[in-house]
C-alpha cells in the first residue's frame, strides 16, 4: 500500500488546476474561444499545403506560402502589440476574427470551384497572417486581466492544455476532411470556429486599457512568438502554411 500510496499522491500533484475555470466568466470564455480557435485554424493548416499542392504540383510553391506571410507576421505582430495598449482589445480581437472569417471564406468559396486560383490562395494567405498577427497580443494581454494574481499560473497551463487540444485535433480532423469530403469543408470548418471564438470575445466583459505588468510581459512574449512563427508556424495565422493562427 506504501508504493500504490506514492503513486496515488504524485498523481494527484499532477493534477490540474482548474480554478480559472471555475472562477472566472471571462477566463472560461477566453479559454473556449483560443481552443476553438486553434482548433480551426489546424484543420485549415492541413488543407492549405494539400491544395497547393494538388494544384500546382510544385514543393516550392508550398514552402512558399510560409515566406509570403514573413512580412506580416513581423509588421502586423509588432503593430498589433502597440495597437493592443490603445484600442479596446475584446473589440479589437471581434474585429480580427471576423475579418479572418471573411478570408477564409474567400479560399472556401475558392476550393469549391472547378478551377481554383492559386494567386488567390497567396493573397488571402497574406491578409490572413496580418489579421491574426494583430489579433494575438490582445488577447495574451487579456488573460491575466480575467484571472486573480494567485490564479495566473493555473490560466497559463489551461490555456497551453486549450492550445494543445486544438493542434492535435485539428490536423486529424482536417485530414479526414480532406480525405472524404475535400479541402473546402476544411475551411467552412474553420469559419464555424472563427464565428463561434469570435461571438465568445465579444460576450467578454468590457475593460479598460490600463495596462500591468503581466499584461505586458503577455502581450511582448506573444509580439515575439509572432515574429518567429514564420518559421514554424508558431500558431498565429488560420490558413497560412508557414504558421499557425493563435
Amino acid at each position: 500500500m506504501g508504493a500504490f500510496g506514492f503513486v496515488i499522491a504524485r498523481l494527484r500533484a499532477l493534477r490540474m488546476d482548474t480554478t480559472p475555470l471555475r472562477t472566472s466568466r471571462d477566463f472560461r470564455l477566453l479559454f473556449l474561444a483560443g481552443t476553438v480557435f486553434y482548433f480551426g485554424a489546424m484543420v485549415s493548416y492541413v488543407a492549405i499545403p494539400y491544395q497547393i499542392y494538388t494544384l500546382t504540383g510544385s514543393n516550392l510553391a508550398v514552402g512558399a506560402i510560409g515566406l509570403v506571410e514573413l512580412v506580416p507576421l513581423i509588421i502586423f505582430g509588432l503593430y498589433g502589440g502597440a495597437l493592443a495598449d490603445h484600442v479596446d482589445r475584446r473589440k479589437l480581437l471581434v474585429a480580427c476574427g471576423v475579418a479572418q472569417a471573411a478570408f477564409t471564406a474567400v479560399l472556401a468559396v475558392n476550393a469549391f470551384q472547378n478551377d481554383p486560383s492559386v494567386w488567390l490562395i497567396f493573397v488571402v494567405s497574406v491578409g490572413l497572417a496580418s489579421t491574426s498577427s494583430m489579433q494575438r497580443p490582445s488577447r495574451e494581454a487579456l488573460m491575466p486581466r480575467t484571472v486573480t494574481h494567485d490564479e495566473l499560473p493555473a490560466a497559463n497551463a489551461l490555456t497551453s492544455l486549450g492550445m494543445q487540444i486544438g493542434v492535435l485535433v485539428g490536423p486529424a480532423v482536417g485530414g479526414l476532411l480532406v480525405a472524404y469530403v475535400g479541402i473546402g469543408w476544411c475551411f467552412l470548418i474553420d469559419i464555424c470556429g472563427l464565428s463561434v471564438a469570435s461571438l465568445m470575445f465579444w460576450l467578454m466583459s468590457r475593460r479598460r486599457n490600463s495596462r500591468s505588468c503581466a499584461e505586458s510581459f503577455c502581450a511582448n512574449a506573444s509580439t515575439a512568438a509572432s515574429s518567429s512563427g514564420a518559421s514554424s508556424r508558431s500558431v498565429t495565422s488560420p490558413a497560412g502554411f508557414g504558421t499557425v493562427r493563435g
